[in-house]
């Protein structure tokens, strides 16, 4: 049996700080420490973007699978994959419930 764990990051309207984006190593090591050793086979990163305001120029939300370099103990080096929600959903076993608001 594997323990791949399911991390889903989205931007809140009112962050004062660093965006999801920016912080996505840090946050990904930080959420993979605390859950080892039951993670040691890894664990999946989503970064949902939300924007209602956009739907005209791109679709309202929209997903990416963030994958790391592991150096000792730390992931580094993210790289983003868009996905389509669909795809998300089969990758992480199940459907995405996201925050009614998000980034703006």
């Amino acid at each position: 049996m594997t323990n791949i764990f399911q991390l889903m990051a989205c931007e809140t309207k009112d962050n004062p700080g660093v965006s999801v984006t920016n912080a996505a190593a840090l946050v990904a090591t930080q959420a993979w420490r605390q859950l080892l050793p039951q993670a040691k086979e890894g664990i999946v990163f989503i970064e949902a973007y939300v924007d209602p305001r956009h739907v005209h120029i791109a679709p309202g939300e929209r997903f990416a699978e963030v994958t790391f370099d592991l150096d000792g103990d730390a992931l580094h080096s993210p790289r983003w994959r868009h996905r389509e929600r669909a795809e998300v959903e089969r990758l992480i076993g199940g459907p995405i419930s996201l925050p009614v608001e998000s980034s703006s």
